[in-house]
């Protein structure tokens, strides 16, 4: 998938889930926004193995050292780097100054980071296990690519499938949003 298919795709499927239990569990605007930032952000991050990504040319130096270990759509792309990823941010969200300063930003800004950078790379690999490569979700124990899609449904990377799931995802996560919060669509103008 495109870096802008991964974040619709991403934002979509995580503004269903906000849709489901705002009416139960109300979350304020600016704890949405920083969600869906955090989302977005996710929904990149796994291709930092790739130094032509968009992620990747943020970091070269780091996406250069983590394609050379672990090549493309590799570890960093599989349930065990996600089991790291959240086992290192509860020992940095452990540190009182990590805590202090991130919620000084906005009050328990923190939890809505950390579970929308989570869900974010989480759907990144469900995005990739629907392309014709598929993703070896059990790297290093299995080199297996595992695909979330019969074959026929499969589809290349930046091919018109590609992109028409993009602007579908995209326009998928406003309509949702103008039902959660029609003020807030104004916030996100020029996000997408």
């Amino acid at each position: 998938m495109l870096a802008k298919t991964h974040i619709t795709f991403a934002l979509s499927l995580a503004s269903v889930g906000v849709f489901i239990i705002q009416p139960f569990i109300p979350i304020e605007s600016t704890h949405l926004l920083i969600f869906y930032f955090a989302v977005a952000f996710g929904a990149i991050f796994p291709d930092i193995d790739e130094p032509h990504s968009k992620i990747g040319r943020m970091f070269i130096g780091v996406s250069h050292l983590m394609n050379a270990i672990f090549g493309h759509r590799g570890f960093t792309h599989s349930l065990p780097f996600i089991i790291i990823l959240i086992l290192l941010l509860m020992v940095l969200c452990n540190f009182e100054s990590v805590r202090t300063f991130i919620n000084g930003f906005y009050e328990n800004a923190l939890v809505f980071l950390v579970t929308g950078f989570i869900l974010g790379n989480l759907l990144h690999i469900v995005g990739d296990m629907m392309t014709l490569s598929g993703v070896p979700i059990f790297l290093p124990f299995k080199s297996k690519k595992y695909f979330a899609l019969p074959k026929v449904l499969r589809f290349r990377t930046s091919g018109l499938a590609d992109q028409v799931i993009a602007y579908i995802c995209g326009a998928l996560f406003l309509g949702i949003n103008v039902m959660i919060n029609p003020n807030m669509v104004h916030s996100l103008k020029g996000v997408l």
